[in-house]
């Protein structure tokens, strides 16, 4: 794709950050800065807390105002104002919202971290294997799954942006072999997945079923990483029904930690290759049972 997609969270949660900043940088407490712009500091306090309430150019202004800021760091606020204003390129997809956020996010991370316990990691699926997935799912109607089909293939576009994500992802080795759409669909995939992993910015490591307990067997998780230094990781853990968002400092250093463990117990990238060319060849008609 030839244009970065923009990620409307990200910038809120920047909006929010850059404020808190600016307002403890003035010496003045949450409720002085309120008053003086003429607000509450309760909806202050949900103005820089990370997005909870999106300021309008107003009380960005009026709060550009109290503290004083030059004309670069004003024009830098309307900007991140307008930007988090905007509708995701995921919005209006189908899925529940919480769902949403993720691709959002995964627009502008530089590294994601996927650990993928149960299936092909979503990023790495080919269509027939995500069509496989969806079907599986209970209810929703045909008309639905289209619209998620059509939605997830523009989300594993990320791969091909010019300046694509670095992603990392430690794929248990059942994976390989848990029947998803049957044989054909199975190699299928598992051809696809070797080829992503000489991507210079794709990295897959397969976790071997002789491998010895873990702290993630719980489920799966993804780790996304920001350019910018100030941006904080975002960990999301997803379950049937809905999507978990992990900012606090002590959840992203307890996931990080996490995937450590499961690089250091998973096979080396050549190993790796190495099962999930077995796992092809399994998966041929002549084998697949």
């Amino acid at each position: 794709m030839d244009q970065k997609r923009k990620s409307p969270t990200l910038r809120r949660r920047r909006l929010s950050r850059t404020l808190r900043a600016l307002r403890e940088g003035s010496g003045k407490t949450l409720h002085e800065a309120a008053a003086e712009a003429g607000t509450t500091a309760s909806k202050l306090s949900r103005m820089e807390n990370t997005g909870v309430q999106r300021p309008s150019p107003g009380d960005v202004a009026r709060l550009a105002d109290v503290y004083g800021v030059g004309t670069d760091t004003r024009e830098l606020l309307m900007e991140l104002v307008r930007d988090s204003g905007t509708r995701g390129w995921w919005d209006g997809r189908p899925g529940p919202r919480d769902h949403a956020l993720l691709p959002d996010l995964e627009a502008e991370a530089a590294a994601l971290r996927v650990h993928a316990p149960h299936r092909v990691p979503d990023l790495f699926q080919t269509p027939r294997y995500a069509e496989a997935v969806l079907e599986a799912r209970p209810g929703g109607t045909r008309p639905e799954a289209a619209g998620l089909m059509e939605a997830h293939g523009l989300r594993r576009q990320l791969l091909n942006e010019i300046r694509p994500p670095r992603v990392t992802a430690v794929v248990d080795e059942a994976v390989l072999h848990r029947r998803v759409g049957g044989p054909e669909v199975m190699r299928e995939q598992l051809e696809h997945l070797g080829h992503l992993a000489v991507r210079h910015n794709v990295t897959v490591r397969v976790l071997p079923l002789g491998a010895p307990g873990h702290p993630a067997q719980e489920g799966p998780f993804t780790l996304l990483e920001f350019p910018e230094a100030d941006d904080d990781a975002v960990v999301h853990v997803g379950t049937v029904s809905a999507s978990l968002y992990l900012e606090e400092e002590r959840d992203v250093a307890a996931h990080r930690a996490v995937f450590t463990v499961l690089e250091a117990a998973a096979l080396s990238g050549e190993e790796s290759a190495a099962r999930v060319a077995e796992a092809v060849d399994h998966w041929t008609p002549a084998r697949a049972g």
